[in-house]
């Protein structure tokens, strides 16, 4: 994912951090707290009027947070598309506005985040936020209802690439994706892991599983961190 799960990611090959340290920095602590409050395609389907009449795009919205940062992008943007024309006749221009609002303070917390020396990941997730609600409050003022609804969705899952959901659901996609190359590698591979390794990284991947079921995301993290490292997952 973006920001944060790249700054999580960049320690899997350290086994001395702590990927909840990496995390909980003064820099980014606040950033963590901030997506509680954003809209979100899955909430925006149970209002009245908009029951049933969203296809599976929030099934491929929820999926596409498995899947790594652009793929996963691709697919929202899809959902979006998919979604945007229904959720935007329920919810109105006022709804629409108040969903910009939303996002508001969500930058409010994070665009602090930009002074001094940035991590470049995060500014380009706050900076990718801040332009599509521009885009959002452009297209209101136009009458474009069903593109506002795009956009503030957009800025808002660019928000919620930041947090610790997300972190963790990366981290979790490369563990499996190395997971599954060292099952399918021949033993004895020169520079695979070790079968007690191995299995241990099945271990952890299970666990990260079931935390993420659990909602725990500071366990999530943790597991799915230390199985990048036992299996040498790779990252960008």
């Amino acid at each position: 994912m973006a920001a944060l799960a790249a700054m999580a990611l960049s320690g899997c090959g350290d086994a001395h951090l702590d990927p909840m340290a990496v995390i909980q920095t003064e820099e980014t602590r606040s950033v963590l707290a901030l997506t509680a409050d954003l809209p979100a395609l899955p909430e925006l389907a149970e209002r009245p009027g908009v029951e049933g009449d969203m296809g599976d795009a929030v099934t491929r919205w929820t999926a596409s947070w498995h899947r790594p940062l652009d793929a996963g992008r691709a697919m929202r943007d899809r959902a979006y598309g998919d979604a945007s024309v229904v959720a935007a006749d329920a919810v109105g221009e006022a709804g629409i506005r108040g969903m910009v609002g939303q996002v508001d303070a969500a930058l409010a917390v994070a665009e602090p985040l930009l002074a001094g020396d940035p991590d470049p990941e995060i500014a380009a997730g706050i900076l990718r936020a801040r332009l599509l609600r521009d885009e959002a409050v452009r297209s209101l003022a136009a009458g474009r209802l069903a593109v506002a609804m795009r956009d503030v969705l957009g800025a808002s899952d660019a928000l919620r690439e930041l947090g610790p959901q997300a972190v963790a659901r990366a981290l979790l996609a490369r563990a499996e994706e190395a997971l599954a190359r060292e099952a399918h590698a021949e033993a004895g591979t020169e520079g695979g892991v070790s079968d007690l390794d191995l299995e241990r990284g099945e271990h952890l991947v299970l666990s990260a599983r079931l935390a993420l079921d659990d909602q725990d995301w500071t366990r999530a993290v943790r597991r799915a961190y230390y199985a990048c490292q036992l299996l040498g997952a790779t990252v960008r």
